[in-house]
């Protein structure tokens, strides 16, 4: 098989036989992906006889013979890997309850891999292999560890997790929900989907505040990441204009100590998202230093399907259209059912115009995790008066008030593309300048 990229689009991505690679650039987004997964494989302290890499600006897979210890022969020696202090350490051990079967192992395998997929994408999240001491304990390094154990029941099977903190046995958070025999693999999906956002999600992850509780004492300033990501996540806690220039002071000056840095690179690019979104008017040009931030950040990770996401918005606010649509183009075919990637692609596709697609996916995921950043009732507030929606106008201007999301209203207003109404929204187009004023006014009644 030829390694370029027309030749992987045709045959591994089973596009069409006019791919043009020009136009699309999907292979080199998942090339990236791959090459980010196998970088963090052979990260582990675990000695390997092969190693299989893909070189920067290459498509074709390089192997390599490993030099192992012969003391050790060629079995893998497992041993625990430090954490990173500025990421969220996680263990994730499964175990099946009752008598083991072809389908319980099939079932925990399937759900051990789309797992730790799932998490990988997660910015922040380190999963770490340990093994316990001699007192029976993981270590002093793991923040949370997470369990799932699969057992057979009568009529199917029964799926359980539960997030402990460290090596204590206390439950945090546990679930449980049961499957049919012929489950649908989708099913398995959705629910792992759910786990990783409803846990590990910066935005609405609920051990992010547990996180930041664990480093509050070790915030010194002297680890320089781990003192910028703890102000990322103090900001996502609670999101005001205090709380965004500590963050933005800090993450900037880390990124510029630690250039390349990718967890750096993504907060930083994140916050200069949020800066626009909030209208916090810190930066001095948060819209250039912004978009050229992004686009430097997707050097070092060019697979990440959130920082294109961001650039895309970012260039939509900079009325950049064409580049904006193509950033999306590129990434249409990512899976976007994490909570914040899927919440920013639905925001844009709102500011774009798209309200009717854009409105209903945030519904659904705000309906599903029953949280929500204060863009959710700015957005619904201008929904309901473009389509005049007079039920539910009052209700959504007062949850605008009591979510103190004002100024959110009239950013997302600033960088809507009004001609675009009338061919979403069934109804004449909107002049921009009076529909700004009949909002303000309406925000003042």
């Amino acid at each position: 098989m030829a390694f370029d990229q027309r030749a992987i689009a045709i045959e591994c991505l089973g596009r069409s036989d006019d791919f043009d690679p020009a136009e699309n650039p999907v292979v080199r987004i998942e090339i990236g992906r791959l090459r980010r997964i196998l970088n963090r494989f052979y990260e582990e302290e675990v000695s390997r006889s092969i190693r299989i890499s893909i070189p920067l600006g290459q498509y074709r897979p390089v192997i390599e013979e490993q030099f192992i210890d012969s003391d050790r022969g060629y079995l893998p020696e497992l041993a625990a890997n430090d954490a990173k202090p500025e990421c969220l350490s996680l263990l994730v051990q499964f175990a099946t309850q009752g008598e083991e079967s072809a389908a319980l192992y099939l079932l925990r395998h399937q759900m051990r891999i789309g797992l730790t997929i799932d998490i990988g994408k997660i910015h922040g999240v380190r999963l770490l292999v340990a093994l316990p001491n001699e007192e029976g304990k993981v270590g002093d390094s793991i923040d949370f560890v997470m369990r799932v154990v699969v057992s057979a029941t009568g009529n199917g099977f029964q799926v359980s997790s539960s997030i402990l903190q460290g090596d204590a046995e206390q439950v945090l958070f546990e679930h449980s929900e049961a499957l049919a025999v012929d489950y649908d693999h989708q099913v398995i999906g959705r629910l792992l989907h759910h786990w990783v956002s409803d846990y590990f999600d910066p935005q609405v992850g609920q051990l992010w505040s547990l996180w930041l509780e664990l480093r509050r004492g070790s915030d010194s300033g002297e680890n320089i990441p781990l003192h910028a990501m703890f102000q990322y996540h103090q900001f996502q806690a609670q999101a005001n204009k205090q709380n965004f220039e500590k963050a933005m002071f800090t993450v900037a000056d880390a990124v510029k100590r630690h250039p390349g840095d990718r967890l750096l690179g993504f907060a930083l690019a994140d916050l200069y998202y949020r800066e626009m979104i909030h209208g916090f008017d810190v930066s001095q040009e948060p819209l250039r230093d912004g978009i050229r931030h992004v686009r430097e950040a997707l050097r070092f990770d060019p697979g990440n399907a959130s920082l294109h996401t961001l650039l895309a918005s970012m260039t939509f606010f900079s009325k950049e259209y064409d580049i904006a649509r193509m950033e999306l183009e590129a990434i249409k075919d990512c899976d976007d059912t994490g909570y914040s990637f899927s919440f920013q692609r639905a925001v844009l596709q709102c500011l774009m115009g798209e309200w009717q697609a854009g409105i209903k996916r945030i519904a659904l995921i705000v309906d599903q995790f029953g949280r929500f950043p204060a863009i959710y009732p700015a957005l619904e507030y201008i929904y309901v008066l473009l389509v005049n929606d007079q039920s539910a106008i009052d209700r959504c201007r007062e949850k605008v008030r009591q979510h103190h999301c004002e100024s959110v209203v009239h950013q997302c207003l600033h960088f809507m593309e009004f001609s675009r109404f009338k061919s979403d929204i069934a109804m004449v187009a909107v002049d921009k300048e009076a529909f700004s004023a009949r909002v303000r006014q309406h925000l003042e009644q």
